[in-house]
Order: C-alpha cells, then sequence, then structure tokens
C-alpha cells in the first residue's frame, strides 16, 4: 500500500515537472518568435537607412559634378575676358 501511495506521489510529481517545462518551453517560443519578429523589423529599418544614405551620397554625388562643371564654365569665361 505504502509503495503505491508512493509511486503515485512520484507519478504526480513527475507530471508536474512536465507541465512546467512544456509551459516554459511555450513560452520560450514565444519570446523567440519576438526576438526573430524584432530582428526582422530592426533589419528592415536598417535597410531603409542605407537605402536613404545610397540615394543621398547619388544626389550629393550630382550636385558635386554639376559644381566643377560650373567653375570649369566660370574658368573659360574668365579666360575669354
Amino acid at each position: 500500500m505504502q509503495i503505491l501511495t508512493q509511486q503515485e506521489k512520484l507519478r504526480s510529481e513527475l507530471e508536474e515537472k512536465r507541465k512546467k517545462l512544456d509551459s516554459w518551453s511555450n513560452k520560450r517560443e514565444v519570446l523567440t518568435d519576438q526576438e526573430r519578429q524584432k530582428l526582422v523589423k530592426d533589419k528592415k529599418k536598417i535597410d531603409l537607412r542605407n537605402k536613404s544614405l545610397l540615394l543621398a551620397s547619388e544626389e550629393q554625388k550630382i550636385v558635386d559634378e554639376n559644381i566643377l562643371r560650373l567653375v570649369d564654365e566660370q574658368k573659360r569665361e574668365k579666360e575669354k575676358a
């Protein structure tokens, strides 16, 4: 009788620990999904920022080329005068 009671108690403890482990595992999966979503969101922000910087850099290059062209034109006009 005592052995059966002890066995039932151990079975109950084991089941309780299994439930806690399952619960922890599920919480960890949710956290992992949240972390993954945050990383995806952060990556999109970084990609957008990089794209903006690239566009700004290209625009600056065009402005620089225009300034050089104007400087050359002014030099030629000065030389003609």
